[in-house]
């Protein structure tokens, strides 16, 4: 985990260190963003009580994914109005389609997903190098 700074508001970053082990990442060639804006403004731009709680929810119905092969979870921030999720995944919409799966049953989450290609992971390093820069 690392606390950073953006816009004046502390953010909360929970990550992996590094790729995951015996992960070629040529063979989760995808970023997959997910997005969740709320207003913070009564709590200095963290997520409320109960909102944390449905963002939990989230992560737990998401987390199987990963073990599923199809896609890795590398990031989640949480601040300054937004929590977001990085993914890297082989294919999107065979990870969307578990996405949808995982998340039946549950009352509508209002979050937005956004892809890219990113098949050498670069986000992922740039990441990583913004916390270490920071770290020093």
């Amino acid at each position: 985990m690392a606390r950073m700074e953006e816009d004046g508001r502390t953010v909360i970053w929970r990550f992996r260190r590094s790729t995951p082990p015996g992960v070629r990442t040529q063979d989760y060639p995808y970023l997959v963003k997910i997005y969740w804006r709320y207003d913070g403004e009564a709590t200095e731009g963290m997520p409320p009580g109960a909102l944390h709680d449905r963002m939990v929810e989230l992560e737990q119905r998401l987390d199987p994914i990963e073990g599923s092969g199809a896609g890795f979870f590398v990031l989640a921030i949480s601040g300054n109005n937004r929590k977001e999720w990085i993914w890297y995944v082989a294919d999107k919409a065979a990870y969307l389609i578990q996405v949808s799966q995982a998340l039946h049953g549950a009352d509508p989450f209002p979050v937005e997903f956004e892809t890219s290609d990113d098949p050498q992971w670069a986000h992922f390093a740039g990441l990583l190098a913004s916390v270490r820069e920071k770290a020093h």
